[in-house]
């Protein structure tokens, strides 16, 4: 009777947990290009197990004890097991450089050997969030943005910098940064074709030497891209130099002053010292002249 009222136990045991992973199986959420992995936990070693791990019924790896392995095209070198994990039944999946397509439900699975009937499984609902990037390789509907900058002229008030964006679809945002980041002021310009094609010209002048970028950000197509350019100022060089002449200057000067300082406190010293001496002398004869008296 307890061993029947064990096995029982067991039974609704497993049963609850993997009716419970189909109800409400593992939530994970991750940013595109993370790696990321699908928590799979049996309760026994997996060692000398079939590991199947399925998306939407469709396969994604599948992995025996004997080292053979298929993995979908979809996640090609991209996906793979914890081998020294397998004998505490952890049968988890890593997936690196998550794509958005990988979002999906994940059913993980195992089987003995020579049957195909499933022994325990858990369910995990990945999603992958887009993230802004350079995405001009990929395939899309309208047209990626792709900032040029160059150097304009120099002019009184410093550098002229341009950036232009062409044919771009839909309408990019675009910004000159410095490489403190702040948003520099611009004088913008734009054309738009019947296509919905958009130019864009940004100008702004430069008064210091640093490194400045032009971003252009699409977000429906979650793609940004830039290009930075170095700009020596002139102006900004020379007054760099003359600060350090001033600094300079003013060091020397400084010295000299401590040296005249110390050179004078010495020549005092010593005169006050004389002057004791002769004080002394001058008593020691007298007091020597009376006692001859």
């Amino acid at each position: 009777m307890e061993l029947l009222l064990r096995v029982s136990l067991c039974l609704l045991t497993f049963i609850g947990k993997s009716f419970g992973d189909e109800i409400h199986p593992h939530k994970i959420l991750v940013k595109e290009d993370d790696n990321v992995t699908l928590p799979c936990v049996f309760s026994t070693a997996v060692t000398d197990k079939i590991i199947d791990w399925k998306i939407d019924k469709q396969e994604v790896l599948f992995y025996d004890h004997e080292k053979r392995s298929h993995q979908a095209k979809e996640f090609k070198d991209r996906v793979s097991l914890f081998p020294n994990e397998l004998k505490f039944g952890n049968a988890s999946m890593q997936i690196k450089e998550a794509k958005v397509s990988d979002s999906g439900n994940y059913t993980c699975k195992y089987l003995n050997q020579g049957e195909l009937v499933e022994k325990e499984s858990h369910q995990v609902k990945l999603t992958v969030e887009y993230i802004l990037k350079d995405r001009t390789r990929q395939k899309t509907k309208g047209a990626f943005a792709k900032p040029s900058v160059k150097t304009i002229k120099e002019t009184d008030e410093g550098t002229l910098l341009s950036c232009k964006v062409l044919i771009a679809s839909p309408k990019p945002n675009v910004v000159w940064y410095d490489s403190a980041g702040r948003n520099l002021p611009v004088e913008k310009k734009e054309t738009s074709d019947a296509e919905g094609h958009y130019n864009i010209f940004l100008e702004t002048t430069v008064t210091l030497t640093d490194n400045y970028t032009c971003i252009a950000t699409q977000k429906e197509l979650h793609h940004q891209i830039n290009e930075t350019i170095f700009v020596r100022v002139q102006g900004s060089s020379v007054a760099t130099w003359v600060a350090v002449a001033i600094a300079v200057v003013f060091g020397v000067l400084l010295l000299i002053g401590v040296m005249i300082f110390l050179r004078k406190n010495k020549k005092h010293s010593g005169a006050s010292t004389q002057g004791v001496t002769s004080s002394e002398g001058e008593r020691r004869n007298l007091d020597a002249q009376e006692d001859s008296r």
